[in-house]
């Protein structure tokens, strides 16, 4: 594996200053440019176990961390879901005149340096729900009761949603807890 030294090295780097994303378009330029093996088998071979150990050096960092790696770059943001109800005051003036409410969110949620990944309307006990990153929990609840301070919306709830890696380390520490837990006499 000598003809891997420089890719080692670039990707170690990558590693350990940027983020997995960067890593894998660093493997991608080294697979495409064909490195410096002698045989596109061995190069291809050890890119595809570079990749393998920088999805593993990821993964190990979000459970070290307790969050996800974001690919845009900077520190990690916490993912939240939001669900809101509009007044009937709102609902009236909606249609009545009609806006791109999703864009107002995208300012409100910009304005504490987060961002919104999607927002959908639905049926049932909620008119809809957004889906946020925000730098942390203040953030979040900072947005929250601004939201219901305008007296648009009946009801807002806001919750932190964790992703498998997330639940991963979340279902390990409460095995630690559980065994640290001792029952009353």
């Amino acid at each position: 594996m000598d003809c891997f030294v420089a890719e080692i090295q670039v990707l170690c780097r990558s590693l350990l200053f940027s983020q997995t994303i960067t890593t894998k378009r660093t493997l991608k330029k080294v697979a495409m440019s064909g490195g410096h093996c002698n045989t596109w088998a061995s190069f291809s071979d050890g890119v595809m176990s570079l990749w393998a150990v920088a999805d593993s050096f990821a993964s190990g960092m979000d459970r070290w961390l307790g969050s996800t790696i974001r690919p845009t770059g900077g520190a990690s943001m916490s993912k939240y879901i939001i669900f809101y109800s509009y007044s009937n005051a709102a609902v009236k003036g909606m249609i009545d005149h009609p806006s791109d409410r999703t864009a107002a969110a995208r300012e409100m949620a910009a304005s504490v340096g987060g961002s919104v990944e999607a927002g959908y309307w639905m049926q049932g006990n909620h008119d809809g729900f957004i889906i946020v990153d925000f730098p942390d929990s203040v953030s979040a609840a900072a947005i929250s009761a601004a939201v219901a301070a305008t007296g648009a919306m009946s009801s807002i709830e806001t919750h932190e949603i964790f992703d498998d890696v997330q639940q991963e380390a979340i279902v390990k520490a409460a095995k630690t807890a559980l065994q640290a837990y001792t029952p009353p006499h």
